[in-house]
Order: C-alpha cells, then structure tokens, then sequence
C-alpha cells in the first residue's frame, strides 16, 4: 500500500513540476543569449522562446515537418475567466521544422495572457498538410519570460 501511495505522489509532483526550462547559451562565436523551452504534452514538439539582438522576444514552435509557407495559426490560452483566443499567420523557416509565433512577444496583446494561464493550445492550420493541434502546459511561463528579457551576464 506505501508503494502505491509513494508512486500516486510522485506522478503528482512531476506533473506540477513547471514545463518551461532556462539556460544561458555560451558557445563562443556569438554573444551568450539567453533560452525557454517549453516541451507539448506529447513531448514530441516544443516552444521555444529567446531574445532577439534588437531587443524584441521571439516565440517559435518546432513541430519537425510544415508544408504550408505561411500557415494560419490559432492560438488559445487558459485563464481563470476562461478561454482567450487569437488567430495569425505564422511565417514557416527554410527548413520546414519551425513556424515562427510571434516576432516580438513583448510587444504582443498575447503577452498578459502567455504569461498568466495554465494551459496553451495551439492550431496550426497547413493548408497541405492539415490541422494539427498542440497543447502545452504553462507553469512556469512568467518565470521564463523574465528570464529571457533580463540581461545576460558574462562569466568569466
């Protein structure tokens, strides 16, 4: 019986453990910057979220194959009152395994609502490929905002 009692409580703590995680990338080319990554439930596609040299919060969604260059991308967020919808184009990379969210999140409507909800569903709509739907747990997001817009310390 505290087998079962030890197993129930530990899949409780790791499934409020926060979904965003935080590093500092130094790889001695480029200036050291900053990394969120948030993984689906699935585990299989994530977002990641870094900052860009002009000082803007860029969000992207890797999701491993896109067929539509510029695809239609709903978005919908969690909150205490309900949920929040938004729509936009996303705009594909050149290698087809990322669509770009939002260019600069901190100047986004979303920003408020990223930061404040538990859950974060996204409904990528490739014109090609079909409608996929991705779901991401969002403990942790405002922790991982503020991570990415403070600035990066060198080490020595």
């Amino acid at each position: 019986m505290k087998k079962y009692i030890f197993l129930i409580l530990i899949s409780l703590i790791s499934e409020s453990k926060a979904q965003w995680t935080t590093k500092t990338v130094e790889n001695g080319f480029e200036p050291a910057y900053r990394v969120a990554i948030c993984h689906s439930t699935t585990g299989k596609e994530f977002l990641k979220m870094i900052k860009m040299p002009d000082g803007g919060v860029l969000l992207l969604l890797y999701v491993g194959s896109v067929c539509t260059e510029n695809p239609i991308v709903e978005y919908t967020y969690k909150t205490v009152s309900g949920w929040e919808p938004f729509t936009n184009t996303g705009v594909t990379s050149t290698d087809k395994k990322k669509v770009y969210l939002c260019a600069n999140l901190a100047e986004s409507i979303m920003l408020p609502y990223f930061k404040n909800n538990s859950l974060f569903k996204i409904r990528l709509d490739d014109e090609h490929c079909g409608t996929t739907i991705y779901q991401f747990n969002m403990v942790g997001s405002t922790r991982a905002y503020d991570f990415i817009e403070s600035d990066v310390t060198p080490t020595e």
